[in-house]
């Protein structure tokens, strides 16, 4: 399994090079490390390599969303989440939670000594903020793992916005009204 893990970055990595010619953009090279990976989540793969390929697949993407701005939310995942279906719909809201409970992990560390400057916090709560309207259509899916999930993720995102009056506005009033 690792093995062709490393084969899947390898062949990304080749095709975005001779794509860009020494111009490697990395938005673009993480999306398609994103995509390729979420091939993971798939009925075609033997029930008995499922938890280890999904293992793997999980490591990676929550390495992925760790290294990645917080835009990654809202620039990547939020089409992503509007296009996809289970099982690939949880690990996309899994990598939202991975990277606010980092957040949190960072911040519990260091609790003398801000993590993120006004401006990057800021930045996080408008790219959560854009997810809203994703996730309260999310709320209604038949899949009640997909609704799981979505609550699982709206959890860290209140104790991320650390606003009552912003979570409120913002993502209850959405579930309000679905």
């Amino acid at each position: 399994m690792r093995n062709q893990c490393i084969e899947i970055l390898t062949h990304i990595i080749k095709q975005n090079f001779r794509k860009n010619k020494n111009h490697c953009n990395l938005h673009e090279f993480k999306d398609e490390i994103l995509i390729a990976t979420l091939k993971a989540y798939s009925p075609d793969i033997a029930p008995q390599h499922q938890c280890i390929t999904n293992q793997v697949a999980e490591d990676l993407l929550e390495q992925l969303v760790i290294s990645s701005q917080v835009e990654f939310f809202s620039q990547t995942l939020e089409p992503l989440l509007r296009t996809e279906q289970p099982p690939r719909l949880q690990a996309l809201l899994r990598m939202i939670c991975n990277k606010l409970k980092f957040l949190a992990r960072l911040q519990a560390a260091n609790p003398h000594k801000q993590v993120l400057t006004p401006a990057e916090t800021q930045a996080l709560i408008e790219n959560l903020v854009c997810l809203s309207e994703v996730l309260a259509h999310l709320m209604t899916n038949q899949n009640a793992d997909v609704r799981k999930s979505v609550v699982f993720c709206m959890v860290e995102i209140h104790s991320a916005v650390a606003e009552d009056d912003i979570f409120n506005e913002v993502f209850m009033d959405k579930l309000n009204q679905s």
